[in-house]
């Protein structure tokens, strides 16, 4: 579909629609009128780019109508220039399937921005088993922040976390990728990750170095990576002494 016309992208509303409103019980002629005009803005206003995220906000409402009825619109939107409206359709498209969750084969179709996002949104909700997150590791577009994401998930699960693959993110440029990757490889039992990363650290500034520092202390936290124990005292010790 070629989304920069927006005669097709009308035309696509207009079926969506006609197939919800055949569904429905009959009213008033003029009644049917007036839904059926509102409901052509509200989807065509859903599908238009504004600056401020109206369109996403109007996506995000009807994607918790949870209505069967909107399938053709959401599967149409996979295919949407904007990784965010995909993003909204592939968890649409979840909402109306009888068990809620996401189709891989359709995620994998859309832009790495829309599946990192989507992944990201759903992982704390369980809905894959470690086979399929295994799977989407293998992605070759699978974003970063993403992979980062489902090996600290798989390592939750007690499942072996590759320490490689885990010190290959610690490298990344992306400093709020590289500090949990680097605890993450700690976790997984390289000495130096977080030694190594500290380092990166030492040509910012002081509220930004401790900002970064912070953020890995969270994933600490909230993972219980107790092999990180040694580098949280250093911190907490530098605390103390820049205290005095």
């Amino acid at each position: 579909m070629r989304w920069n016309d927006s005669r097709i992208a009308t035309g696509l509303v207009i079926v969506t629609l006609f197939t919800m409103m055949t569904m429905a019980p009959r009213v008033g002629a003029a009644s049917e009128s007036a839904a059926y005009d509102a409901a052509v803005r509200t989807l065509r206003e859903a599908i238009t780019p504004r600056g401020n995220g109206e369109h996403l906000a109007r996506l995000h409402a009807l994607r918790h109508l949870h209505d069967p009825s909107l399938a053709p619109f959401f599967e149409h939107l996979l295919s949407h220039p904007d990784w965010a409206v995909q993003t909204h359709a592939a968890l649409g498209l979840a909402a109306i399937r009888d068990i809620p969750i996401i189709d891989l084969d359709q995620l994998r179709a859309c832009e790495p921005d829309a599946q990192g996002a989507t992944l990201i949104t759903t992982l704390d909700q369980h809905e894959f088993d470690s086979a399929q997150l295994r799977e989407v590791l293998t992605w070759p577009t699978l974003p970063d922040v993403a992979r980062l994401r489902i090996l600290i998930d798989l390592r939750t699960r007690g499942e072996t976390v590759s320490r490689n693959d885990a010190l290959a993110l610690a490298s990344h440029p992306d400093l709020e990728i590289a500090g949990p990757a680097a605890a993450l490889a700690t976790a997984c039992g390289d000495p130096t990750a977080l030694a190594e990363f500290d380092e990166r650290l030492s040509t910012l500034s002081p509220p930004l170095r401790d900002a970064q520092r912070r953020l890995v202390l969270v994933f600490v936290r909230e993972n219980a990576w107790t092999e990180a124990r040694d580098w949280v005292k250093t911190c907490l010790d530098r605390k103390d002494a820049s205290a005095e």
